[in-house]
């Protein structure tokens, strides 16, 4: 729990130590290797602003270092749940828990959100499919609900 992988985890832990300690995001990244002008990389604070919301429930046990470098895991587990959803509304719940079975064990998955890999690849896979599944849910039900449902998935997708 105490390591963090690869360069880009380094670099998102940052953005993410930054909106812990101050509550917004710098404008300036003066580490980054955007040498000579303005870091442009804020357009999607989505997983800083998860992890900093989990480390503040949690800070009085762990480091946030430790929350970050074990949220990958957590984001990475939650993309059973809109693969299953997704397939259940195309096929069936039996579809559905095969396709969240394969979703799990995927061996492309599983690189891509272990724990120590603190990137946005986990929402990024996540949000693939939670957007087909309330589109596909939208359009289908074609109700007040499923459409606000979908215009909130996709605003978080934009997030993320």
């Amino acid at each position: 729990p105490d390591r963090i992988l690869s360069f880009d985890p380094m670099f998102f832990y940052r953005f993410t130590k930054y909106f812990a300690d101050w509550g917004h995001f710098p404008v300036w990244d003066e580490l980054s290797y955007y040498v000579g002008r303005a870091d442009t990389r804020l357009a999607s604070p989505l997983m800083e602003i998860i992890t900093a919301t989990v480390y503040n429930f949690v800070k009085s046990s762990t480091s946030l270092f430790t929350v970050a470098s074990q949220i990958s895991s957590v984001l990475g587990a939650l993309i059973v749940i809109p693969a299953f959803l997704l397939a259940r509304e195309l096929s069936n719940k039996y579809g559905g828990i095969f396709a969240s079975a394969l979703i799990g064990t995927a061996p492309q998955i599983l690189t891509r959100t272990f724990g120590a890999s603190y990137d946005t690849d986990q929402a990024a896979l996540f949000f693939i499919l939670f957007t087909l599944y309330a589109g596909f849910r939208c359009l289908r039900k074609k109700t007040v609900e499923s459409a606000a449902t979908a215009i909130l998935v996709y605003s978080a997708a934009m997030l993320s």
